[in-house]
């Protein structure tokens, strides 16, 4: 009973993230075997491509795309999550959600899947966006079926570290 118990997680989990790295995307530089060999200073590329102003929304989007599938691999690196973290990831990714309109649906989506991503790896990661969701909260009305599940699992993971969190989502439906 024990082994069909973990078997169904297990493969409930590979559903999970087999979803959250394909949603809304099309494939890139990166695929799933060299994920697990990312450098902090790769991911740092990319994050420095986050931090320049004119950055072109494709440059944004493919650092953004890189970024998330390093957060949602299946052995992710606790330094490159910190790392990350750190290094101001998530208020660059609020910014692009509150300068939505000016952006293509997909840079929206790519968004909120990695913060999706960085909330589904709870603890500190998922704290460290705890205060995303007063931004976040409104995409769950968005015109895009796809952006509007990705806000709703990113939310649950978020509601589900900290209790906080979860009041202030009931209590504001």
């Amino acid at each position: 009973h024990e082994i069909k118990l973990r078997i169904r997680k297990e493969k409930k989990d590979a559903n999970i993230r087999r979803r959250r790295m394909g949603a809304l995307c099309v494939s890139d530089s990166l695929d799933s075997s060299s994920v697990e060999s990312v450098r902090i200073e790769e991911v740092g590329n990319a994050m420095n491509t986050l931090a320049q102003r004119i950055a072109t929304t494709e440059e944004t989007l493919s650092a953004i795309r890189y970024i998330r599938k390093i957060l949602g691999a299946q052995k992710v690196d606790t330094n490159v999550v910190n790392f990350v973290v750190q290094a101001g990831l998530v208020p660059k990714l609020l910014t692009i959600l509150k300068q939505q309109p000016e952006y293509p649906v997909a840079l929206i989506a790519e968004t909120i899947l990695t913060l999706t991503n960085l909330s589904a790896l709870g603890g500190n990661a998922c704290l460290g966006i705890g205060k995303t969701v007063e931004t976040l909260a409104p995409f769950i009305h968005h015109d895009h079926p796809d952006i509007r599940t990705q806000t709703a699992w990113c939310l649950g993971n978020i509601a589900t570290e900290n209790d906080s969190y979860r009041n202030w989502l009931i209590r504001h439906n």
